[in-house]
């Protein structure tokens, strides 16, 4: 049997409650044979994302013309927000004047839309850009990749920048190396071949809405249910380096988690929360753009989650999230749901529980123990705000697991997926981390 990805991901941007409804056609089990990164390209905001177009060509041109044609600085007082830029990163300013950046070609997406009133605050871009650069104290220059995020606000009948900083977790200190030591690749895009992608939200009522328990759990409870039920994954890249995230089961054998948590990956392991190590066979279906990951272990083992009702959420309702950050494996973060968002790719809890390295995937927990979300991020630079991937992208695809003889579930090798070499060492490195599990 072969197992499902849904059809394309679809609503508008907006600030919307959980409650309103989204349109989706009937989804029918196929395996995809096309790439992540040609899934879900459009989005509803069309017309948002040419005047986006617009305002980032005439930027990046305006920038060239100060950086390479001696320009006054005036030539920019209408492009960002005066002092409005973080002090701690490199901002696309320091790039042309340090290095003399010139933008070679770019792609963007927008990650999240701001709305009062129906119209629009502010809004945030992920630019992908491929830049080149002149290394100080030479004549030679190298075309790097880099990911920018860029937070946008209207400015007459077009957008100023309010903040544009480059989007990792390194200090200036290792952003500086890179470009000086000519390192290429820095966050390129991986472009995965022939896996299942696309998630489609579900009308959680037909699915979920008569099921499950109306009574609150207490946090011990929640805790004691779910603990066993929630795994890091361990994601060696090949380069002697590799990644901590979560995820949770969603039927045994299967695991949730974030796309992000194993892209790049030649394999990944699971740890439990017994401290053993299962090995996974590869993933079952994926989709960058709404980042979610479903990945398939060698061996039937673990019991899956309840997954919750998102429509009856409410603002300021108690939530519990279960992860490993920084590698402290199972952890336990409590806060509330603050608000409920939608860019048009995916929906998305804002939550005020603490996301950092090590979280994303793993499962967030309504008042009575059920899996709402699967935590995926957290905006450092803009006051801690944090964020999880609707629960609802995934209703489909684990009703149907649930209901497929595991032996039947195909998954095509995190290896293979990513053109990665397998790890030779592999049960020594997962050895460090727990027992290994035959």
């Amino acid at each position: 049997m072969i197992i499902s990805i849904l059809s394309g991901c679809s609503g508008k941007i907006s600030n919307n409650s959980p409650n309103a409804s989204s349109s989706s056609a009937d989804n029918k089990i196929a395996l995809m044979s096309s790439k992540i990164d040609d899934q879900s390209k459009s989005s509803n905001y069309d017309t948002e994302k040419k005047k986006v177009k617009d305002f980032l060509d005439n930027y990046f041109k305006k920038y060239y013309e100060w950086g390479f044609n001696n320009a006054p600085t005036s030539t920019l007082d209408e492009l960002y927000v005066k002092d409005a830029m973080p002090a701690d990163i490199i901002s696309f300013e320091y790039m042309v004047g340090k290095y003399k950046g010139n933008v070679k070609d770019y792609d963007f997406d927008i990650a999240k839309v701001n709305t009062q009133d129906g119209k629009i605050t502010s809004l945030l871009a992920k630019v992908n850009m491929n830049i080149n650069l002149t290394l100080p104290n030479t004549t030679q220059s190298k075309d790097l990749k880099f990911l920018y995020a860029m937070e946008l606000i209207p400015y007459k009948d077009t957008y100023k920048v309010k903040s544009f900083y480059i989007d990792a977790k390194d200090n200036i200190k290792k952003q500086q190396q890179k470009i000086e030591e000519k390192q290429n690749g820095y966050n390129d895009k991986t472009k995965a071949k022939d896996t299942v992608t696309d998630f489609t939200p579900k009308d959680s009522s037909k699915i979920y809405g008569n099921t499950g328990s109306n009574t609150e759990k207490t946090l011990e409870e929640i805790i004691q249910e779910n603990d066993p039920k929630t795994v890091a994954l361990l994601v060696p890249n090949g380069d002697n380096k590799y990644a901590i995230g979560s995820g949770f089961f969603i039927a045994p054998g299967i695991i949730a988690t974030n796309y992000h948590v194993i892209n790049g990956g030649c394999n990944a392991l699971i740890r439990t929360n017994d401290a053993k190590i299962y090995e996974a066979e590869g993933i079952v279906a994926a989709n960058k753009t709404v980042d979610i990951a479903i990945i398939k272990l060698k061996q039937k083992i673990g019991q899956p989650v309840q997954l919750g009702d998102v429509s009856k959420l409410k603002k300021g309702e108690k939530a519990t999230a279960i992860g490993s950050p920084k590698g402290l494996f199972n952890t336990v973060s409590t806060g509330i749901i603050s608000n409920f968002w939608n860019d048009g790719k995916a929906k998305q809890i804002q939550i005020s529980i603490p996301i950092t390295h090590g979280n994303s995937g793993g499962p967030l927990f309504n008042s009575k123990g059920e899996v709402v979300g699967l935590t995926t991020s957290g905006i450092e630079a803009e006051g801690e705000l944090n964020f999880a991937v609707s629960i609802e992208h995934i209703y489909d695809i684990a009703d149907k697991l649930k209901k497929t003889d595991f032996n039947s579930i195909p998954a095509k090798k995190i290896s293979d997926v990513f053109n990665k070499k397998p790890m030779s060492n592999l049960k020594s490195f997962g050895s460090k981390f727990g027992t290994w599990a035959e």
